[in-house]
This record gives C-alpha cells, structure tokens and sequence, in this order.
C-alpha cells in the first residue's frame, strides 16, 4: 500500500496518485522545501527557489501552484510561466502536463512559435539524413478563458497581454529568472513588470483594514544570489529563498558528479576529444564550447573523424526548428554526441548524459555550474571534464573554489590520455561510467 511522505502531507490525492504513477513518491530536499513555503496560495511575499541543477526545482514549483490553482475560490486562477527558450518551454509544459491533466487543468505553450515550427517540420525532416520523431506538443491556441497554464518566453509577452485577461493571474513563475534578465530585449523586461503590476489590486473595506488581492512571484534557477540582487529589476514584494540545504550560501555541485581537468595544449584539444569518444564509447556525450565558432569547428571536425558517432549541433545561432530536431535526436539515441554552446547550459533535461566535455574554459563559475548540470542529475552519477591549458589553470581553479563539492577534483596531463599511459583513478571512473550505462 502507498504511504503518503510526511513532506507531502495535504497533497491533492489526484497529484500523489500521479507522483506514484511517475515514480516520484520520495521528494527531493528542494521539492520538500518549496511545498512548505509556497503551498497555500498566493501569499504578501515571493519566493525564489534556489537549487542545484538537476536537483528538480521545476517540480518544485510545479506542486504546490496546482494545489493552489485547484483550491482558487473563484475558479478563476491562472498560471504564467516565463522561461528563456522554446525548448525549456516545452520541456516544462512535459512536466506540467501529466499533474495538470489530473486536476482538471490545461496547458498550453508558446502559440505563434510552436505553430510556426510545426508546419515546416515535415519539410526539414525531408532535407536531413536522419529521421526525427515529431515533438509532442499540447493545446497550440489561444484561448484566454480556458487554459490554466500557460508557458511563454519573453519574446511571446507582448502577445499575452493582448489575448489574456491579467485579472485572472494567480501565479506568476519565473525559470532560469537570472539568464531571463540579461536576455530581456524589446521591452519584455517592462512588459513582464507590467503584469505584475495589473494584478495588484486593493479595497478599503472598513477603518483601519485594508484588503489587497495580489499575484503570487516564484523566481528559478541554481545561480540566484540569495540576497536578491540577481532579481532587483524584477517587481518583486519581500523575497523569501526557498533552498535545499539551509542557509548555505555556496553553490553546490550533484553528490554522485566527478569533476576531472584534462591539462591540454590548444593544439591538442580535438585529438584529446577523439580519444575521449574513443574512451566512452557507447555513452551519451555533450560538448560544450564558449562560442558558437567553435561549435561548429568542433562539430565539422567530429563529422570528418568520428563520424560513427553521428554527432549533433546545437547552438543559438540555428533556426528553433533545428534546435528542436538536435535535442529530438540526441534524447532518443539516434545520436550519442552533441556539440553545444552555452545554450544548451541551461534548463535542458537531456536524459542519460554521462559525460560533459567542457572543451572552453568558461569565464564565470556560473556558466561552469550550468554546464556540469547537465550530468548527475536527480541522483544519477556523471563526469565532467574541463580541457584547460596550463596557462588557464589558475583561473579555472579560482572558479572551482567558489562551488562547494562532495568528491575532489582529479588532474589529468592530456598527454597521458594521448599516449595510453592512462591513470588508474581516471580509467576506474570511466569503466563505473560504461559499466552503468550498459544496466
């Protein structure tokens, strides 16, 4: 018999039968704590959710927003959820979905994208070696008086204040909030302000009381600083941080993460990459690069000598329909490597990623958090590797400093690698890697 987690107690049982369904029955640290500070419904104050990657913050504020939705007096609570890019939209609508659909809820995402893209799929399908699975994708109209949930990036905003009623806005979600303020262009910035505004609305019913009826504003990511700062152009009312470990301010990295530096000359860095494919064989690899020029030096080169491994590119400078059909392939195996930007850093779920190859030194530990995210997540275990020159040690070291691990990084002289003399720690890491992958 299922027995409901003192932390999910007062859940809708339609929600823990969906938890059991999805086998998510035992919460994780932030899920536990996001359900005690948020749930009840909109609240005088916002939060902001601040985990590491992988670690389920979108759950986090997925549970208790469709336990208050369910419990709005009026029936008329709505959900905005504002994520950076398409294909986060999409993969959070994937989450959204199955707790919705048993509450009686609707979602639907990014209308005029998702209807642009959909109708040259079959035409782009035509022009590639590969076959790709047509997305799946939930309500694509609009229709302000129906839908519960709806998932917008910020270019989508200025269309939403003209379809939907802001009266009705219950909640207002915020994921990845800190890359949505350097990205924020065209005026979204004020217009997503400007939503948050509409909804304050206040009566005065008799002296000395005042009734104020206002959206609630829950702000996502792993890299939020925790006194605000990161948010402060956002209308926010006392922020309170919802976090996984107390009131420890230092980033974390995933328990089950191994962290590894490959010293490498400049010039070595694609045979080094050659014979870590080699190493990994039959393991989902992502590459990521500072640049979309190196991008696709690396990718071009991977296409010329590895080509067995059939390597996928994704970065923010191709068409969102590529984009979609590159995470496509690389999530339903029919591709084992990706070569990736910083774009792919961020919020993307890539199911089965076991090795990061970071071939860049990133420039803020941010980015470096973001990008070993991708791996380790949810308890899994993953590698990381960063390619770094001996000249770039140093800063690389001062970026490590700052992140708060459980395991010790492992150096590793790339010329080692390249001439078989293998250390046994990095060959015992790579074997437990291979070994699990093939479970």
């Amino acid at each position: 018999m299922y027995r409901t987690p003192l932390s999910w107690h007062d859940v809708d049982p339609r929600l823990l039968e969906r938890l059991q369904r999805l086998r998510c029955s035992q919460p994780m640290p932030i899920q536990v704590s996001a359900w005690r500070h948020i749930r009840g419904g909109p609240v005088e104050r916002d939060h902001q959710i601040i985990a590491s990657t992988g670690r389920g913050k979108t759950l986090a504020y997925v549970l208790p927003t469709l336990d208050a939705l369910r419990k709005c007096v009026d029936k008329d609570g709505r959900i905005l959820v504002v994520v950076p890019t398409l294909d986060l939209a999409r993969q959070v609508a994937r989450v959204f979905h199955p707790f919705a659909e048993a509450v009686g809820a609707t979602v639907v995402v990014n209308r005029l994208a998702t209807r642009k893209k959909y109708s040259n799929f079959g035409r782009f399908r035509r022009k590639q070696r590969f076959v790709a699975t047509q997305p799946c994708g939930y309500h694509l109209e609009y229709d302000s008086e129906q839908k519960d949930i709806l998932i917008l990036t910020p270019t989508e905003l200025q269309h939403f204040v003209s379809f939907y009623r802001q009266n009705t806005l219950q909640t207002c979600i915020i994921d990845e909030a800190d890359k949505l303020m350097y990205q924020m262009h065209q005026g979204s910035l004020s217009v997503l302000n400007s939503i948050i505004l509409s909804t304050y609305e206040s009566a005065q019913a008799s002296v000395g009381k005042r009734v104020c009826r206002r959206m609630h504003t829950i702000l996502a990511s792993a890299t939020l600083c925790h006194n605000g700062s990161t948010i402060r152009s956002i209308q926010t009312l006392a922020v309170r941080n919802v976090l996984e470990n107390g009131s420890n301010s230092k980033l974390c990295l995933a328990t089950g993460l191994t962290e590894i530096v490959l010293l490498s000359k400049y010039t070595q860095k694609l045979e080094v990459l050659r014979k870590l494919l080699s190493l990994f064989g039959g393991v989902s690899v992502l590459i990521i690069t500072s640049s979309v020029s190196n991008c696709t030096e690396v990718w071009r080169w991977l296409k010329k000598y590895h080509s067995d491994s059939f390597p996928v590119k994704y970065c923010g400078s191709l068409p969102k329909l590529q984009q979609m059909c590159a995470i496509e392939v690389f999530s339903t195996k029919c591709s084992r490597v990706m070569v990736a930007s910083d774009a792919a850093a961020r919020g993307l779920d890539l199911p089965d990623v076991k090795l990061v190859v970071c071939y860049d030194v990133p420039d803020h530990f941010e980015t470096y958090v973001h990008r070993v995210g991708r791996t380790a997540r949810a308890g899994a275990t993953g590698i990381a590797i960063t390619v770094c020159s001996h000249s770039e040690r140093p800063h690389l070291q001062a970026l490590l400093n700052m992140l708060e691990r459980k395991n010790d990084t492992i150096y590793v002289e790339a010329g080692d690698i390249l001439e078989a003399r293998i250390p046994v720690e990095f060959m015992a890491k790579i074997e437990r890697t291979i070994e699990y992958n093939t479970h």
